[in-house]
Formats: structure tokens, C-alpha cells, sequence
């Protein structure tokens, strides 16, 4: 399915999302865990059927708006209702050009981006890296040799929400000779930025912010051997502990230096688990082809006088046993923690 594929990012909504940089499958593409069987369905798209794609991979819709292209990276931010999609779009005029969807709970977008970042000017090719906050502010990264850093083809900038540039990494080129790949990560407090400097050196750096201005403050260099045959870095981020995976032609993880050594992975106060299409096997008491809570809440019923086993036709006593008892509520249990 994917032409040129350089970067993933997974959204607070589970979903997994995948830009294209070829021309033939220009856009993104989304993978929903819950519909896995489904695979990737192409994200800028109408609710029957493709945009018009040019040849150079630009997608527009029956309106002739420009929607989305060819694109290195994608980002997504928040859940729900504040949904957004950055994406580092190359073919949308004026090109090389960051925009923000505001695509809340769609499953496809039709429509022109909801704002844009310009910052064309300071950015050479198409191959461009972002990641953004719960704010709206940006990081850019973009593939960079060593020494081509310039004012023209910055290797790093930090735009605002409004779309201000407030950092320039040309400003800083005796620290940042280059970015080969593009390939950089912020950490979730903003202290700390890691860039692929080149030559497979990731530098760490201390961010120090006065309002919406950062500053980057050389800390210390890691060796990277997960680089490609061209020496590039794609893509970094930090996990919960503090640790760095770092994407080129491998997959690395580097530990960073802390004086906390330990950390709280979030997750979400409960955990609904089905077994789906299981329609009349054990377990399936209510015979709506999954096992789930559902069918533990209509034995707990029955437990409590609330219900009566007769009304499912023997299929509440799960283990076959003869009786309808809290046993019954583990074997449910221990398919829904079954392979």
C-alpha cells in the first residue's frame, strides 16, 4: 500500500497514523486497532471515494480546494472533540508548508486545512518532521547535511500556535551543523530537545524557555548505529521513563541521564476486554456473538434473584457444571484473558 514511508505517530485515540511521500499514494493513512481487520484506510479522502490526486501527488476535492500531498510526517494531538492532524505537507501551494486539521472524531477529511504554518521560507526540500503540543505550538525538523543549516533551510525551528517562528536553528549552527534525516524528539516537560546532528551523533539539548522563546543549550552527545546507508535519522521520541527510541534503518533505545529513577505511565481508570465473534459459544450467554461484561452482569443478575437462568437456555452456566454460581463469572474471566 505505501510508496514512500518515512515517519508514524499513534494519536491519543489509538489509532495508528502513516504519511506517504510518494506521488502515486500521496496523504495519510489511518490503521484503527478496534477495526484491524479493516488494514489502512486512506485518511484525506470523501465519504465515497478518493480526491483528485495530480501527478505530483497534490490531493484536491471536487471544489478544486487543496486538501493535503505528499507528505513525510504527521502528527496528532489531543482526543475527542480536539482532535488535530499536523502534517508536513509538500505539495500544497506555497509548498513545504505545515498544517493543522482540526478533525475532532472524523474518519476522513475532505476539506482544506484548518490553519496554516508558514515557514516555506525557511524550508528547502519536502522532507520535513513535526511534532506538536497540546497547545498548538510546533516543532519543525527537516533533512539537513552537514553545514547546510542556513537561513534558507533551517535545520530546526519552533512556530507558535499563531504561526510564529520564535526559534531559528541557523542562529545556533556552530552547536547544529545539520540534521541528516530529520530526526529529533522534545520530552513531554519541553526541558529537553535530542537532534541527529550528523556522522551518527544525537545531541542532547537543555531547552530553556523566556515566554513562547526558546533556547537550545549544548548538554552532552550520544553515538547513534541505527542510522540508514545515507546516514539518516528519521524519527525520536520519549517514552514515559525517559528513554529515547530512535528510528533510521534500526530501531534504538538509548537511556538519558536522570536522578529519578522511576515513572508513571498513564492509562485510563478501566479497561473494557471482548472476545468478539464467539456467537453461541461458552461464555456468549446473551447470544450477541461476543463475550464481554455483559454477559458476567446477566450471571450476577441471576446470583442476586434479578434474573432467572432459565431465560438463557443453560448457556449462564459456563462451565457446564450444573450449576449457575460465581464459578461461572471466572470461566468468562479466563476467556477474556485468553489468547
Amino acid at each position: 500500500m505505501f510508496n514512500k514511508n518515512l515517519r508514524i505517530t499513534v494519536g491519543g485515540n489509538g489509532k495508528v497514523y502513516v504519511p506517504d511521500f510518494g506521488d502515486a499514494q500521496s496523504g495519510v493513512f489511518m490503521l484503527d486497532p478496534a477495526n484491524y481487520s479493516a488494514g489502512f484506510q486512506t485518511f484525506f479522502r470523501n465519504a465515497d471515494g478518493p480526491l483528485t490526486r495530480t501527478s505530483t501527488g497534490l490531493l484536491t476535492n471536487a471544489a478544486g480546494a487543496g486538501v493535503a500531498g505528499s507528505s513525510p510526517s504527521v502528527w496528532v494531538q489531543g482526543t475527542g472533540a480536539n482532535t488535530r492532524m499536523y502534517v508536513y505537507n509538500e505539495d500544497l501551494s506555497p509548498k513545504n508548508n505545515v498544517h493543522r486539521y482540526d478533525i475532532g472524531e472524523a474518519q476522513y477529511w475532505n476539506q482544506a486545512p484548518s490553519f496554516t504554518y508558514n515557514i516555506s521560507s525557511y524550508e528547502a526540500n519536502g522532507n520535513g518532521n513535526v511534532v506538536a503540543d497540546d497547545e498548538g505550538n510546533i516543532w519543525v525538523s527537516q533533512n539537513r547535511s552537514s553545514g547546510q543549516n542556513t537561513s534558507n533551510a533551517a535545520s530546526l525551528l519552533y512556530v507558535d500556535k499563531n504561526g510564529t517562528v520564535q526559534y531559528k536553528s541557523f542562529n545556533d549552527a556552530s552547536i547544529i551543523p545539520g540534521s541528516p534525516g530529520g530526526g529529533f524528539a522534545i520530552s513531554k516537560d519541553k526541558s529537553k530537545l535530542v537532534l541527529h546532528t550528523g556522522a551518527g551523533n544525537l545531541r542532547l539539548f537543555n531547552v530553556i524557555w523566556n515566554g513562547n522563546t526558546p533556547t537550545l543549550a549544548k548538554s552532552v552527545d550520544y553515538t547513534c548505529n541505527v542510522q540508514d546507508g545515507g546516514g539518516n535519522v528519521y524519527q525520536m521520541a520519549f517514552d514515559y521513563g525517559g528513554n529515547l527510541i530512535v528510528a533510521g534503518k534500526n530501531v534504538g533505545i538509548y537511556a538519558m541521564p536522570s536522578d529519578v529513577n522511576e515513572s508513571t505511565t498513564p492509562a485510563k481508570k478501566s479497561l473494557t476486554v471482548v472476545k468478539r465473534g464467539r456467537a453461541g459459544e461458552p461464555g456468549d450467554v446473551n447470544l450477541d456473538g461476543d463475550v464481554d461484561i455483559t454477559d458476567i452482569n446477566i450471571i450476577v443478575k441471576i446470583l442476586l434473584g434479578k434474573d432467572n437462568a432459565s431465560n438463557y437456555g443453560g448457556r449462564a452456566d459456563v462451565n457446564a457444571d450444573n450449576s449457575v454460581d460465581v464459578i461461572d463469572i471466572n470461566a468468562i474471566m479466563q476467556i477474556l484473558l485468553s489468547d
